[in-house]
C-alpha cells in the first residue's frame, strides 16, 4: 500500500486528486493539507511514503528534512 500525503491549496483539486488516487487498490490518501505550516505535524502522524510538497510560501526541502525517512508501512 502506497501512502500518500496530499498537499495543495485549492480544494477542488485536492478533491479531485483524492478521489483520483482512492480508484486505486494499492494507493491510500492517509492525510491532507491545504497550508505549509499542516505538512510537518501531518507528515510526522502518517508516515506516508509518497510526499510531493507544492503550496505557496514553501519549499519540500526544508519540510523533507524536518519530517525524515517515511516508514515502510
Amino acid at each position: 500500500m502506497i501512502r500518500v500525503l496530499l498537499a495543495e491549496d485549492m480544494r477542488i483539486l485536492r478533491d479531485t486528486l483524492v478521489s483520483v488516487l482512492n480508484l486505486e487498490d494499492d494507493i491510500k490518501v492517509v492525510a491532507q493539507v491545504a497550508v505549509g505550516t499542516d505538512i510537518v505535524p501531518a507528515a510526522l502522524a502518517e508516515r506516508p511514503a509518497v510526499l510531493d510538497i507544492d503550496l505557496p510560501g514553501t519549499r519540500s526541502s526544508p519540510h523533507t528534512a524536518t519530517i525524515g525517512t517515511p516508514s515502510s508501512t
